[in-house]
């Protein structure tokens, strides 16, 4: 994909991700598609991806502003272009998630068939993560006020769009603070593969993780973004989604 990144760095990286009539943002990319899932066909002619990069076990502080003054320290990524470095992942690299798959959203209201994600279920996505799957989901499973956010835009950095939680589990939901999908919020890995997702690990191993997967207590409050080192109260999936939480992690 030589071509495609000279024309990306020669316009210095300085298109908008929504920008449709930007030939590069447009490429759709194979190795960026899971054979398992449809292409969506939301947010235009921008290129698709289900590969979410992990933002650790805590909804805090997503947006492209994260990062400063101490803010989004519990994944390997934060907001819009920063990251951390492998020395900063003090719990291992091979204990922690570095990215994950998302179903891309489709028109429809299912999270798992859909892959959308519940707008505007407030504060819950800080203080009490399961009361999302109750507030947010109706009768019938579908997802309540529905967005079709998730890989719709491959080159958008908010996560919405290509970010990944570690709080609910695997296949259990995706729900956002308000409106924005740059907001807090959850955005837990989903796929169309019987039973879990794909995890790539910091070693850069790639880990099958089954949806029933310790998920530890998701009515707790979700960990200070800010400090990186409390452990985690999502179980074993938590503590692979934060890199330094001292957490000891099992089998997995």
């Amino acid at each position: 994909e030589t071509p495609l990144y000279d024309e990306i760095r020669r316009t210095q990286f300085a298109r908008v991700p929504w920008d449709q009539n930007y030939a590069p943002w447009r490429a759709n990319l194979d190795g960026m598609a899971c054979p398992s899932d449809s292409r969506t066909n939301v947010h235009g002619r921008i290129g698709k991806t289900n590969y979410m990069f992990c933002r650790g076990d805590t909804s805090w502080d997503h947006n492209q502003w994260a990062g400063n003054g101490g803010r989004g320290l519990r994944g390997l990524f934060t907001g819009q272009g920063y990251c951390h470095t492998f020395a900063q992942c003090t719990d291992g690299l091979s204990n922690t998630i570095m990215m994950s798959e998302r179903i891309q959203g489709k028109q429809g209201g299912k999270y798992k068939e859909d892959g959308v994600t519940g707008r505007a279920v407030g504060n819950r996505v800080l203080f009490n993560p399961a009361d999302c799957l109750v507030a947010g989901v109706n009768s019938d499973k579908t997802i309540r006020s529905p967005a079709s956010w998730a890989g719709g835009r491959w080159v958008d950095g908010t996560p919405g769009f290509t970010g990944c939680t570690t709080i609910l589990g695997p296949n259990e939901g995706s729900f956002s603070r308000t409106g924005w999908d740059g907001g807090d919020g959850i955005y837990e890995p989903s796929s169309k593969h019987t039973g879990g997702v794909h995890c790539l690990m910091g070693d850069g191993a790639v880990h099958f993780i089954s949806e029933n997967i310790d998920h530890g207590n998701t009515t707790a409050r979700v960990p200070d973004h800010r400090n990186p080192s409390v452990q985690s109260p999502y179980g074993v999936w938590g503590a692979l989604g934060s890199k330094a939480g001292n957490e000891v992690v099992g089998p997995f």
